[in-house]
Formats: structure tokens, sequence, C-alpha cells
């Protein structure tokens, strides 16, 4: 899978994260539409986010102010794989200083998401105490 990384600009990301002590939040499928370049937009089934701009940490080996999960149906699982109808992805995002588009959203990485990739317990509120 290529990461794709994607300018925001200001507007976008003040829509989307509105963390601030990298406490994960729910992404409601509204606010998923205006993720731009999202990976199977049509099967998304939610998302969480979490960030701060005065904390960025390491994610993804990147310098990041957010990171997003992202899960989707699997309409074709490989069940000889072990895998199921859920796929997780992660996105994070950067702050670039750029006057015009100062974040720049990088992703989709299979890595470092709160569930794993291909989750196969789908009982969620053991990760969001």
């Amino acid at each position: 899978m290529k990461i794709k990384h994607i300018a925001l600009t200001q507007d976008q990301f003040d829509s989307i994260c509105q963390s601030f002590d990298w406490r994960i939040e729910e992404l409601t499928l509204n606010t998923l539409k205006l993720i731009p370049k999202l990976i199977r937009p049509h099967q998304a089934l939610g998302g969480f986010i979490s960030g701060s701009l005065v904390q960025p940490k390491t994610l993804n080996d990147y310098d990041s102010v957010a990171g997003i999960d992202i899960l989707a149906h699997e309409p074709n699982p490989h069940t000889s794989k072990d895998e199921f109808h859920l796929n997780a992805y992660h996105y994070i995002i950067q702050k670039t200083g750029h006057p015009v588009f100062p974040y720049i959203l990088r992703g989709p990485f299979r890595d470092e998401t709160l569930i794993g990739h291909w989750p196969n317990d789908l009982n969620l509120d053991c990760y969001f105490r």
C-alpha cells in the first residue's frame, strides 16, 4: 500500500481535529467525509482521533500533531490469513508551518493502529477507557 501525503488547510484541520491532549475522540461519519483522499471512504464505519499541537509525538516515524484510526468494512476478507470483516487504517497529521497549507495528512498505514490492521476482537470498549 502506497503512503500518500495530502496538504491540509487550517480550516480542514480544524474540521477534523478538536483534540488537544492526546485524548482519543470518536470521529463521526460526517467528519470522516471531510478528510481528503481517505482510503475506502464508502466502506468507512467510523474513526478515532487524538492529537496535540503543543506536544507532538513520533507516529510512524514522523513528528505528528495528530493520529487518526479509520475502521473500514472489508467485504472480501482473506479468511485463510485470519482476516475478518474489519480493517483499521492509521493516518498521521504533521504541522508544516506553510502559510496556506499548515498541515500534511499522511497515510494510510497498516501499523500503529489502536486495534491492529486486522482486528479479531470487535469489542472496542477495552481500547477506550
